[in-house]
Formats: C-alpha cells, sequence, structure tokens
C-alpha cells in the first residue's frame, strides 16, 4: 500500500517534499523508493515542461475560462 500511496502522490504532480511529509519520512532518498513513475507519468511531466516553456501555462483551457467567469459573476453579485 505505502508503493501504491507513493506512486499516485507523484503521478498527480505531488512534490518530493511533500510526499516525504505525507509518507513521514526522513529524507526525499527514503520516499524514491515508493515511488515508481510510469512511463505515461513522465511523459505527461515533459509535456507540461515543454508547455510551460512555449508559453502556454499561461493560456486558459476553456473549463477553465468558463469557472473563471462564473465566480467573477458570483463576486460581482455579492458586490451589488
Amino acid at each position: 500500500m505505502r508503493h501504491t500511496y507513493g506512486t499516485r502522490l507523484g503521478e498527480t504532480g505531488t512534490d518530493a517534499f511533500t510526499i516525504m511529509r505525507l509518507m513521514g519520512h526522513s529524507s526525499v532518498t527514503v520516499s524514491q523508493k515508493y515511488v515508481h513513475p510510469t512511463p505515461e507519468t513522465m511523459e505527461r511531466a515533459v509535456q507540461r515542461l515543454e508547455a510551460l516553456n512555449r508559453g502556454e501555462h499561461e493560456k486558459e483551457t476553456p473549463e477553465a475560462a468558463t469557472i473563471s467567469a462564473t465566480v467573477k459573476n458570483k463576486r460581482m453579485e455579492n458586490v451589488q
């Protein structure tokens, strides 16, 4: 179960130090024994890095734009 927990935390993009703390380890080196990234997880990490390098991290997805608009509208309703 610890291997699954560590691996799943890594798959969600959780940073190494947070994984270390959540698993109760004294160092990141100990946590490394429990995190087993899949090839797909590593590919997604590279894709996120490439998108960041291209400046795509600033672009909103349609879903994020809808959520942002909804939140903005709710805030405006509360102000009035």
